[in-house]
């Protein structure tokens, strides 16, 4: 039937489009695209674009084709005519006048719409099904051959036929048939080969010859059952022309049910790794040496060793049996809790050189991997450095003894990720996992981002089919060691880091030793029970009443990260949970950001609301993005821009409004100062000593507005000796290791501090750099503000001088001068 839809591809184009095809440009008399597509599945060509691609162009200058899978569209692709009585036993008219059929230049396409589960299936030379992702020429392009397609159906009056169930699985059938298997032998073959060769049952004696009958393995007779009687009977003249002792009788070639129920019996049993019940836990155990899996059962008549129970069977893999997942070997005796802790910190310091606090915090982490599934939230933990600091030696030893260890690369793809968590609710152990991009666009940080909190799945899209969705939980411990810091400030947070460096110590061994391996083992014993006897003892809330014990400075994310540590709490001999250290780490956080860009920009306002909050009302402060900027370049020699200040402080939530300035008669940008926004401000970037109270006299001071006066709200009355709160973070020594330590001091002690550094740099008639002195001075717990600011008071007092090139010398006297301080310069 011939249609007329335009004298050109132009017109050809629109009409397609606008029955929802997607289509795509062609290169004339070729199968090959002009113009990369995959944008295309999600989305159809715009006017615009089909403008571009086809206006004023014929079939011979460039074809069209239409993308297979969206909105359900299937095309069978019938290359050899001569088959397709094989797929239909209506004429080719009457199919036509059902469905879309198109004349290619050697076949047909039959188009079909199918909402079920499909795939691309193809019999060479024979027919094809394009399902997925794939592109089916249309009329009115030109087949390579010279030919036309053309259209046999009115495409107009005519509409897609959509396929029930049972007619897809039909069609793959047939094509499946003539599908070539190994060998170039198709099923036929497969068939005629086997049977040849089958024993018979039953046999029986019949004139001169035998007959009986032939129980068929199950993918053989798939094959068998999928034959036409035709072809059933042409394979079995074959095989009997083979076959010199008996005769093959069709109707006793039967299903091997004896195979069949041993395959359901296996294929009803489940693989588990883990499980947990009411009152019962299972886990997996797996012996290298012998490759052998099984279980161990703690329930309320104790612990036992079983191969299996009931529809559970162990799970076994590739990745089990190669060691990329390290499960134990069985279980053992600890003594107390208390006695596991010390036993792990010790096999800890005997192979790795960390500070003896990161020593206690990764022996809580350990211990809190063996019972993660019953938190809601896990923090991860990063070891950070350089080459050559220690932290894959690290990871080997601290992560070996993690709950269902399992190491992989950061460069690794997410697929296998999402599998090994789902499969086996392992501690990922993750080396070198710095990543070029660190934003939500990448799913490694995506992973990551989610990970640390259940029911938190990170949700994608079926690559086989768009419109599928798949979840994927990928809550679990995790160990990652980088080089660099995470530029994403969310996934930053979630890390509890400890600093790698470069050992002193001489007793640790290069390479590890066999009885390290032994040691190994011999804990990860010991931990399972210990997981077995303190599961149902962990209450995740604990953590909730606990972090309500810790100061109230403490910065939310953090208290999130580290609040499952807590937990362990309720576990014998383990109640002194490691508070300390939150407490020192989260001094460690407010440094870190008060170097960043948003923490210069921020402790800059904070100077100014000093300076300016004497004698004026918070409400009445007229500071701009631009004083700010202006005060950053002259005290802090750094160049910020208005612009990038005023991005920077709406970022952290403080916003600005234009206001008419009466004395420079012009508008200003007018930074909004909220006192309870301030206040929590000030908390994350600045250090208690350096932190302001926002209204000095809580009593006697009232805040205006324009309802009148009120009294101070309670939020405004923030008391200095509840905000001076600081632990400092420790670097304890192991050996010969010298790392200077970080303490609380008074201001004159800190000055005196900077004082001598920069003496002792610019000793023998040399010269401090500031560079140098910022560098150096960031060891001893200083940050580049407080340098830059001590640096003016020095100056100020005359204990050192600037010889020009931001370069300075020190007087060899070691002290400072109380009185020659500037209060309040910092």
């Amino acid at each position: 039937m011939k249609n007329d839809i335009g004298k050109d591809v132009y017109g050809w184009a629109k009409f397609y489009s606008s029955l929802g095809l997607h289509i795509i440009p062609m290169r004339p008399k070729e199968k090959r695209p002009l113009t990369p597509w995959s944008k295309y599945l999600k989305r159809s060509p715009t006017a615009t674009k089909l403008e571009r691609w086809f206006k004023g162009k014929i079939p011979e200058k460039t074809g069209i084709a239409v993308i297979c899978g969206i909105n359900n569209l299937i095309v069978l692709d019938i290359e050899d005519i001569d088959y397709f009585d094989h797929f239909f036993r209506q004429s080719l008219e009457e199919i036509a006048k059902e469905t879309w059929v198109c004349k290619t230049g050697k076949g047909y396409h039959i188009y079909f719409r199918y909402k079920g589960e499909k795939k691309n299936l193809s019999a060479p030379k024979i027919a094809e099904v394009k399902a997925n992702k794939c592109l089916c020429t249309l009329p009115p392009s030109i087949h390579p051959n010279g030919r036309s397609y053309e259209w046999i159906s009115n495409i107009e009056s005519t509409k897609i036929k959509i396929l029930s169930s049972k007619e897809y699985k039909e069609i793959v059938r047939k094509v499946k048939r003539e599908i070539r298997g190994n060998g170039n032998e198709n099923i036929i073959e497969k068939c005629i080969k086997y049977l040849s060769k089958a024993e018979l049952k039953n046999v029986k004696k019949k004139n001169e010859f035998k007959t009986g009958s032939i129980y068929l393995p199950e993918k053989i007779y798939d094959h068998w059952n999928s034959l036409s009687e035709e072809d059933q009977f042409y394979v079995i003249s074959r095989v009997n022309e083979v076959r010199k002792d008996a005769l093959i009788d069709p109707k006793q070639i039967f299903l091997d049910m004896k195979e069949v129920k041993k395959k359901v019996q296996k294929d009803d049993k489940i693989q588990i790794c883990s499980l947990i019940e009411k009152d019962r836990i299972i886990e997996e155990i797996y012996i290298p040496e012998s490759k052998k899996a099984s279980f161990i059962v703690y329930d309320p008549d104790g612990i036992r060793s079983e191969t299996e129970i009931g529809p559970y069977i162990p799970k076994e893999d590739d990745i089990l049996r190669k060691n990329t997942i390290i499960l134990p070997e069985g279980v053992m005796d600890y003594g107390t809790a208390e006695e596991l802790k010390d036993e792990i910190k010790s096999y800890i310091h005997e192979y790795v050189d960390i500070p003896s606090e990161f020593e206690e915090l990764s022996t809580y982490y350990i211990l809190l991997t063996w019972v993660y599934d019953k938190l809601e939230t896990i923090p991860y933990l990063r070891p950070i450095g350089d080459t050559s600091t220690g932290k894959s030696r690290f990871l080997k030893v601290v992560g070996g003894l993690c709950y269902h260890r399992t190491s992989i690369s950061g460069a690794v793809t997410p697929a296998p990720i999402y599998r090994m968590i789902e499969q086996w609710k392992p501690t990922l152990i993750i080396d070198e996992g710095d990543v070029r991009s660190s934003n939500e666009k990448n799913e490694f940080i995506t992973i990551l981002n989610c990970g640390f909190e259940k029911n938190n799945p990170v949700v994608r899209c079926n690559k086989d089919d768009p419109d599928k969705l798949e979840s994927h939980e990928v809550f679990c411990p995790k160990l990652i060691a980088t080089r660099y810091r995470f530029e994403d400030s969310a996934l930053e947070s979630r890390c509890i880091t400890i600093e790698m460096r470069p050992t002193g110590r001489e007793d640790i061994p290069i390479l590890l030793p066999k009885k390290f391996y032994e040691k190994r083992k011999e804990l990860q014993k010991k931990l399972l029970k210990f997981r077995l006897d303190t599961y149902f003892l962990i209450d995740s809330d604990v953590s909730e009443r606990l972090q309500k014990e810790l100061h109230r400075d403490i910065d939310k994310r953090l208290l999130q990260a580290t609040g499952p540590l807590l937990c362990l709490t309720n576990v014998p001999g383990l109640d002194r949970v490691y508070k300390d250290f939150i407490e020192t780490y989260n001094v460690k956080l407010i440094e870190e950001r008060g170097d960043s860009t948003t923490g210069i920009i921020v402790n800059a306002l904070f100077d100014l609301i000093k300076t300016e909050i004497e004698n004026k009302d918070l409400q009445d402060l007229k500071i701009t993005p631009g004083d700010v900027s202006t005060y950053i370049t002259e005290k802090l020699k750094e160049d910020i821009s208005n612009a990038k200040v005023g991005r920077e402080l709406k970022a952290v939530g403080i916003e600005s409004k234009r206001e008419w300035d009466k004395g420079d008669k012009k508008t200003k940008r007018i930074l909004t100062l909220k006192p309870e926004l301030l206040r929590e401000i000030q908390l994350k970037y600045r250090l208690s000593e350096d932190r302001i109270n926002i209204i000095t006299d809580s009593t006697d001071r009232t805040v205006s507005t324009d309802r009148g006066v009120m009294g101070i709200p309670e939020f405004l009355k923030i008391d200095k000796h509840e905000l001076k709160h600081e632990s400092s973070l420790r670097s304890t020594n192991s050996t010969d290791r010298t790392d200077r330590t970080v303490s609380k001091k008074s201001q004159r002690e800190k000055l005196q501090d900077l004082q001598k550094l920069i003496y002792d740099l610019s000793n023998d008639g040399g010269v401090a750099e500031l560079n140098d002195i910022i560098k150096e001075a960031k060891t001893l717990g200083m940050n580049k503000k407080f340098v830059l600011s001590g640096i003016d008071d020095l100056l100020k007092t005359g204990e050192i001088w600037n010889v020009g090139n931001n370069r300075f010398r020190a007087l060899k006297e070691d002290h400072i001068k109380e009185e020659s301080i500037v209060e309040g310069s910092l």
